[in-house]
């Protein structure tokens, strides 16, 4: 059986697949996929195992409705959410407005860090037993996205473990039947700071959509030699069913008699930051030593940080880039005394 190899983005391929042949209303018996994710594997694994409001999709807005059903805006900084009945966290337990205002309120208490809704989030109020609403202390556009991270744990985990608290998006801590994804954490575990080498899932008998999960069993491999990942995928029958590879490994693909090259548009959007201020002054001409700075141009402002170019123009509304500038100039420009290169003059 040919295996199957991702070229681009994990997370469609690993959807297509457990979402496979329509008309399962159980997992396939004995089904097994072996994965190997080596970069950011707790974004991919986070909605398999947990669920929250939203959830990511393909489509675009961005999101579709996962334990809501319906939401209303009521104004700039009020939101109201329908949530999904007859749902049951892994353990069995039921899902409701009490669940949502408990783990917000863990989650006031220790937030993930990488927005601004641990600033912004004020408090959920239930409505009804089906019905919940958030209050924002302002005017907050980010906020559908957030919910999508804002996932919902049972009473036993939370009082164990909290909420997440850490500048990375939120994944569980320990394996246990501790969410409400089609998947539950059955061994090992992988968040942003910290991860095993092997991470198992195993199909979650209480998934509140009959239609899934579609694999009995997922092991997700987070630390393989990626040269010995390649050979397992190009040469040997069993042993890795998906994994990205290089540009550069294509023809390999389209030539091993055990895989099959998958390839999928990109949906990413990187933003990279770059501290300038580390204490080393030589720092540049190490970097690129064939366009080394005149040592007289003055060094950046302290905290600095040089952000993604748009037409060739630092852009300027990323975290710093504005406080550095006075807003809106080219930090390029001001850090070097002169006009910024053109994107044909850039290496």
């Amino acid at each position: 059986m040919k295996r199957k190899i991702l070229k681009l983005w994990m997370l469609p391929m690993i959807a297509m697949l457990v979402s496979a042949a329509p008309g399962w209303s159980r997992p396939l018996p004995g089904s097994h996929i072996k994965v190997f994710i080596p970069s950011l594997p707790y974004i991919y694994i986070s909605h398999a195992i947990n669920g929250a409001l939203l959830r990511p999709a393909d489509n675009e807005r961005g999101w579709d409705y996962d334990m809501a059903t319906h939401h209303r805006q009521i104004n700039d900084t009020t939101y109201e959410f329908s949530l999904r009945k007859n749902v049951l966290f892994q353990d069995g337990t039921p899902f409701n407005a009490d669940s949502v205002v408990e783990n917000m309120r863990y989650f006031k208490k220790k937030p993930f860090l990488f927005t601004k809704i641990d600033t912004v989030f004020d408090r959920v109020v239930k409505i009804d037993d089906y019905t919940v609403r958030f209050h924002l202390t302002e005017k907050y556009g980010q906020f559908l996205n957030d919910t999508i991270w804002i996932q919902f744990y049972t009473s036993a985990y939370l009082k164990k473990f909290g909420w997440n608290g850490k500048l990375t998006c939120p994944n569980l801590a320990e394996p246990g039947p501790y969410g409400l994804g089609p998947y539950v954490l059955k061994a090992g575990y992988v968040e942003g700071d910290r991860q095993t080498p092997e991470v198992v899932l195993v199909a979650n008998p209480n998934y509140w959509d009959p239609n899934y999960p579609k694999i009995e069993t997922i092991t997700v491999y987070t630390e393989l030699d990626t040269k010995i990942a390649m050979e397992n995928v190009f040469d040997k029958d069993g042993v890795l069913d998906i994994m990205p590879i290089p540009f550069s490994m294509k023809c390999k693909a389209d030539a091993s008699p055990y895989a099959r090259l998958i390839k999928v548009p990109s949906t990413n959007s990187i933003a990279i930051h770059m501290n300038l201020r580390n204490g080393n002054k030589r720092l540049r001409e190490k970097k690129n030593p064939g366009r080394a700075e005149p040592r007289h141009r003055p060094a950046p402002p302290a905290g600095a940080r040089l952000s993604w170019r748009r037409n060739g123009q630092t852009h300027p509304g990323l975290p710093a880039v504005s406080r550095c500038t006075g807003g809106g100039q080219n930090p390029a420009a001001l850090f070097r005394n002169q006009k910024p290169q053109s994107n044909s003059r850039r290496a």
